[in-house]
């Protein structure tokens, strides 16, 4: 108990995330620790985010818009999302191409060499690795903890808010996120 009250009290100075908000996080299987989709008319536009590419190139999810996206924050040092990573991974090989995309936004201060090299040794090969490295995404999303998952839509807007890993290749996630697809 004693640790994890250290680790959280590290996440909360380094800014961006509330110990409060991770301590009372719902579990994985709970029904508050994922919004419903949001129907079509009534989604919130995602804010203007700028992150780094997998080349080191400056992006930001307007590149990507006309494409469902799923904008997972995570860190190579985050138990639950290290977890979720494979499921990730296979959900970008199911359904990724012209009209989905799975952005996987790490938050690693350390940068793109660490990674990628925690991408070669997990064999994940469908993600590219994309960095918010400095949190800026995170923070103009609202992000308190780690995972946290955003769908949003072909138009830019947030159909679902997921708060902590998830079996991202399950058939009742892949019905959410098509009927989301379906609606763009």
């Amino acid at each position: 108990m004693k640790r994890a009250v250290v680790v959280l009290a590290v996440l909360a100075a380094l800014g961006g995330f509330s110990a409060y908000a991770v301590s009372r996080l719902p579990s994985p299987g709970s029904v508050e620790a994922a919004t419903p989709t949001v129907p079509q008319g009534q989604r919130e536009t995602a804010p203007a985010v700028a992150f780094t590419g997998p080349q080191g190139e400056p992006m930001t999810l307007e590149d990507f818009r006309g494409q469902v996206l799923l904008v997972n924050f995570w860190a190579t040092w985050c138990a639950p999302c290290v977890k979720e990573m494979p499921s990730l991974d296979r959900l970008q090989q199911r359904l990724g191409g012209d009209g989905f995309q799975v952005l996987t936004l790490s938050q690693d201060r350390q940068g793109l060499p660490v990674v990628q090299d925690f991408f070669e040794r997990q064999q994940l090969t469908h993600l590219p690795a994309y960095l918010d490295q400095d949190g800026s995404a995170g923070r103009a999303l609202g992000l308190q903890a780690l995972p946290t998952t955003y769908l949003i839509d072909a138009e830019g807007a947030i159909a679902m808010t997921v708060l902590g890993e998830r079996d991202w290749d399950s058939p009742q996630m892949i019905e959410k996120i098509k009927a989301v697809m379906e609606q763009s």
